[in-house]
């Protein structure tokens, strides 16, 4: 069937519908095609506009499922809103992952259960104070050295349960209750000045 010029009423096909030129398909109150697989394949772009949303719907949604896409790019201008209602991942083989608010906007992570970071190494800076705290028990400890301070004085764990110092100008203990120390071995107590007790 050939046809061309403008159609008027309803258009069906049971076999191959084609066109040779460029084609405006136009409903009131809209368009409906339907079928067992609807297969689009232009050598160019497919382009969608719409005044109001664009909504796709399926079983299964699947982008790049024949293992031919290259990037893909989501802008907007607005907000971009991911919900899934089953376990979900982002995966990046190969290359980085960058994640960050840019001009302002905090980066909010939540968990119902246990919150797990690994990585070769973790490294986390900030320009303001760094606070953690616990609800119940906090351990921080590294299996083979740690070293807790400022940038003055640090205290060095070596990693075989001997404790040094380093940089530490003053230490003063002054507890409320008992101070009490007990030692497995000698006590020594040095002093390059006056020693009072």
């Amino acid at each position: 069937v050939t046809a061309s010029g403008h159609i008027s009423g309803s258009l069906t096909s049971t076999g191959s519908f084609g066109m040779l030129g460029a084609a405006i398909l136009q409903g009131r109150p809209g368009i409906i095609l339907d079928g067992t697989t609807l297969s689009s394949t232009p050598s160019s772009t497919i382009d969608f506009d719409a005044g109001g949303a664009i909504t796709i719907d399926g079983a299964s949604v699947t982008i790049g499922g024949d293992s031919d896409t290259g990037a893909i790019t989501a802008d907007s201008t607005a907000g971009i809103s991911l919900d899934a209602a089953a376990a979900s991942n982002f995966t990046v083989a190969g290359d980085n992952l960058v994640l960050n608010t840019t001009t302002s906007g905090d980066i909010d992570l939540t968990a119902a259960a246990n919150l797990d970071l690994d990585g070769a190494s973790v490294d986390i800076d900030s320009t303001g104070n760094t606070t953690i705290t616990a609800a119940t028990n906090m351990v921080v400890k590294g299996n083979s050295s740690a070293k807790y301070g400022d940038d003055t004085g640090t205290l060095d764990f070596s990693g075989d349960g001997a404790v040094t110092d380093t940089g530490v100008t003053t230490y003063n203990l002054s507890p409320s209750s008992t101070f009490d120390i007990d030692a497995a071995g000698a006590t020594t107590i040095d002093s390059d000045a006056a020693l009072t007790l």
